[in-house]
């Protein structure tokens, strides 16, 4: 009765490992999603400061 009780709680202990585990990557693959969007929208930003001083010199010189 014992070993039957100590391999279920085994066998529920692997299962909630696994769960885990996929929640965890899940999670990781959002995170370098959310980092990778972050880091499109910065050099977005970058160019449009570029063109938009870029606009203000030219509009300064007429």
């Amino acid at each position: 009765m014992n070993i039957l009780f100590s391999i279920a709680s085994f066998l529920m202990d692997i299962v909630s490992i696994a769960q885990k585990d996929k929640l965890i990557n899940g999670l990781i693959t959002d995170r370098k999603v959310k980092d990778s969007i972050i880091k499109d929208l910065m050099k977005s930003n970058t160019e449009l400061m570029k063109h938009h001083i870029s606009q203000k010199k030219i509009s300064v010189r007429f």
